[in-house]
């Protein structure tokens, strides 16, 4: 049996993510498509890579913001969720003060 990708995501995740893919638009990263870049991104969470959004979100590196976005479009594998090709966002790790950490602890 096949196991199902989760885009399973709290609900402050799901508007930061919103907000990042506002930023990529604004900054001209090409986002082809709205809905696949806030799948790639949630699942990425979801699949076990936590993620420090507000901190991505804010970063003041255009090139470490273009990085995570960019690579996670490039190396997630979508029939797992799972980043591929030894691939680690920069703003990747636990942060405690992030909503889905405080859930699964």
């Amino acid at each position: 049996m096949t196991q199902q990708v989760s885009f399973h995501v709290t609900r402050d995740e799901a508007i930061l993510i919103g907000k990042i893919i506002d930023r990529a638009i604004q900054q001209g990263i090409r986002v082809p498509n709205r809905m696949e870049a806030h799948m790639d991104i949630s699942a990425t969470i979801a699949q076990g890579c936590p993620l420090k959004l507000q901190e991505w979100l804010n970063c003041e590196s255009d090139f470490d913001f273009a990085h995570d976005f960019c690579g996670i479009g490039r190396h997630i594998d979508r029939k797992t969720g799972q980043l591929m090709d030894c691939f680690l966002p920069r703003f990747s790790g636990d942060d405690s003060a992030s909503p889905s950490a405080s859930q699964s602890a």
